[in-house]
């Protein structure tokens, strides 16, 4: 059975602590599994509200700028705090396009290295050149976006 990448701490904490009373470890447990301050990161340092605690931008996490919700299209995701994904559509699209091309692109190598066309000397610059493809964040087409937080403060992850 696999066990998500979120549990290992504690799987790994409790492996190592198997002949103990649950009680000589439940305070590790409690610490592991304490939420952040600010839920995460995103409501606070990725998304902009007006007054009204509205969301009105989001930072794409794909195109790396302020978009309004209003002009650009987010997904809903409930487990988000915000309730938006953390990319735009648009982003969404050309990420996951990205991800699928390069997976091709690795299995296609494969063959050719395969069959001969490709030598084994040229597989790490065919898979750098595949993963600076997939590592491209193509501009939105209607150029929305801006470097700069609402509000007039410049975002450091641009």
């Amino acid at each position: 059975m696999s066990t998500k990448k979120a549990f290992l701490p504690i799987v790994e904490l409790l492996e190592a602590n198997k002949n103990k009373m649950v009680s000589a470890v439940l305070d590790q447990v409690m610490e592991i599994t304490a939420a952040k301050a600010g839920g995460g990161g995103r409501s606070s340092s990725n998304v902009h509200k007006n007054d009204k605690g509205e969301v009105t931008h989001i930072f794409c996490y794909y195109h790396k700028k302020w978009e309004a919700v209003e002009t650009a299209e987010y997904g809903k995701k409930a487990s988000s705090p915000t309730g938006y994904n953390n990319m735009c559509k648009e982003g969404v699209a050309a990420w996951t396009k990205q991800q699928r091309d390069a997976k091709k692109a690795k299995d296609d190598l494969l063959s050719q290295v395969g069959t001969g066309d490709v030598k084994p000397g040229d597989i790490q610059t065919r898979m750098d050149e595949i993963e600076k493809a997939r590592g491209k964040v193509i501009p939105r087409e209607d150029k929305h976006g801006t470097t700069d937080e609402p509000g007039g403060k410049s975002n450091k992850a641009a």
